[in-house]
C-alpha cells in the first residue's frame, strides 16, 4: 500500500492500519486532557447561538517512537438510544461547519505536552454519516452515528519523538453552539451524545508507526459524554477503517 504523508497546508486524511494496540492508549476530555484537569462530561444548557465547547485527545504511544512527522485520528459519536436518527444539530446538512479541529495546546500544560512542539498543522479531514462506519457498527446502529477523521503534521525537519511513558497532546475539536436557538434552529441539542476517541496513529516517516486506542489514563478514559447518560457507549465501531474506506469519502 502506498503511503501518503500529511501535507502541510491540508489534512491528507489516511488511516493506514498497521498494528492493534499495545500498552499505550489515548484519552478524551472536554476543555483539556484528563491530567490537566479535563471532564468527562459536557453538560449545556442549549440556550446560545454564540461561543463553543471543545474537547480534547491525547495519547500515550505503545513503545518508543522516533521522528513522527503527524497523527492519524478517527472519532465516533452515537446519539440518543443509539437505534434512532442523529439530530439534526448534529448534522452537518443543518448546520455546516459546527465541528472544526485544530492542534492549538490548552493554555500552559505541564504534563500533557504537544508532541509536535507547537509546529503541528492541519484538522478536520472529514465528518461522515452512516455509509462510513468502518465495518464494525450494527445496522440498527448506523442512523445515530458519525464518524470524525483528522490529521495533524509537521514538516520533515521538525519530526518529533515520542515516548511510552508520557502523554502527549494531539488535538481539539470544538462544537459550535450556532443555529441551536431561535429562527433557523436545528433541533437535538439537548440529546444526549457518547463520543469515542476510536484511534490515534502515529505516522513516522516511511516506517508503518503504531496504533494506540483505547483508555491510556483509564479504563473509559478514551470516552466522554454530552448531556450525562445517553447511549452505550459499547454501541461505538472499535474497527479501524482502510485506506480505501477514507479514500472514498473524496471522490
Amino acid at each position: 500500500m502506498k503511503r501518503m504523508l500529511l501535507g502541510m497546508s491540508v489534512v491528507a486524511a489516511m488511516l493506514f492500519v498497521a498494528s492493534s494496540a499495545l500498552a499505550g492508549g489515548v484519552n478524551l476530555a472536554w476543555n483539556n486532557c484528563p491530567s490537566e484537569g479535563g471532564v468527562q462530561n459536557r453538560t449545556s444548557a442549549c440556550a446560545a447561538n454564540n461561543g463553543s465547547s471543545g474537547f480534547t485527545g491525547s495519547f500515550q504511544p505503545n513503545v518508543d517512537q522516533a521522528a513522527c512527522t503527524g497523527i492519524e485520528i478517527i472519532i465516533d459519536l452515537i446519539a440518543g438510544d443509539g437505534t434512532s436518527t442523529i439530530p439534526v444539530w448534529w448534522d452537518t446538512a443543518c448546520r455546516p461547519g459546527f465541528i472544526t479541529m485544530n492542534s492549538l495546546v490548552n493554555g500552559n500544560n505541564t504534563i500533557c505536552n504537544d508532541w509536535a512542539n507547537g509546529q503541528g498543522q492541519g484538522g478536520l479531514a472529514a465528518y461522515a454519516g452512516p455509509a462510513y462506519s468502518g465495518g464494525a457498527i450494527a445496522a440498527v446502529n448506523l442512523p445515530a452515528h458519525r464518524r470524525v477523521v483528522g490529521g495533524i503534521a509537521v514538516a520533515p525537519s521538525a519530526a518529533a519523538d515520542v515516548f511510552a511513558a508520557n502523554e502527549y497532546f494531539a488535538f481539539n475539536c470544538l462544537v459550535s453552539n450556532a443555529k441551536t436557538v431561535g429562527t433557523g434552529s436545528c433541533a437535538g441539542c439537548a440529546t444526549p451524545v457518547c463520543i469515542v476517541l476510536n484511534s490515534i496513529h502515529i505516522v513516522s516517516g516511511t516506517d508503518p508507526g503504531q496504533i494506540m486506542s483505547g483508555g491510556a489514563a483509564a479504563a473509559d478514559s478514551d470516552k466522554i459524554t454530552w448531556q450525562g447518560v445517553g447511549p452505550s457507549c459499547a454501541l461505538v465501531p472499535t474497527k479501524n477503517a482502510t485506506w480505501g474506506q477514507v479514500k472514498a469519502l473524496y471522490h
